[in-house]
C-alpha cells in the first residue's frame, strides 16, 4: 500500500480497499492499539479476480488468508467420481484458507470467482 492510501484507523471513513471497512474483524481495537493493526495492515495485498478466475486450486498450499473485501467466491469440492458440489460461498466481509492458516494442508477444494472480485 502506499503512502497516499495508508489507512487510518482513527477515521470512520475508508477507500474501498481498506480492509478494515469490509469486516467487523477490527471493530473494537482500543486507540493504543489502532497504529500496531494500521502497520500489520500495510502488509496486505489487494488482488482482484474476474468472475471464473480460480483464486484456490485443489491439491495446491493456500498462500494465506483470504478477506473479500467485494464479491462473491464459491468453494467447491469435486468427489471420486468427479461430481462438483459447493461447499461454501463467501462473500463481502467473509474470509477464506484460514483453515490452512496453521497447517500445511493442501487445499481440498478449489475457490472461484462468482463475479468480479
Amino acid at each position: 500500500m502506499n503512502t497516499s492510501s495508508k489507512l487510518n484507523l482513527q477515521d470512520s471513513t475508508f477507500s474501498c480497499h481498506d480492509c478494515s471497512k469490509c469486516t467487523v474483524l477490527f471493530d473494537g481495537i482500543p486507540t493504543e492499539d489502532r497504529g500496531t493493526v494500521a502497520q500489520w495492515l500495510d502488509e496486505i495485498k489487494t488482488v482482484c479476480y474476474e468472475r471464473g478466475d480460480k483464486i484456490v486450486h485443489v491439491g495446491m498450499p493456500v498462500f494465506g488468508v483470504y478477506l473479500i473485501c467485494e464479491g462473491i467466491v464459491k468453494l467447491v469440492q469435486q468427489s471420486d467420481t468427479h461430481k462438483e458440489q459447493i461447499i461454501k460461498v463467501v462473500g463481502t466481509g467473509e474470509f477464506l484458507g484460514e483453515e490452512n492458516l496453521l497447517s500445511d494442508q493442501l487445499s481440498t477444494y478449489y475457490a472461484e470467482a462468482m463475479e468480479p472480485v
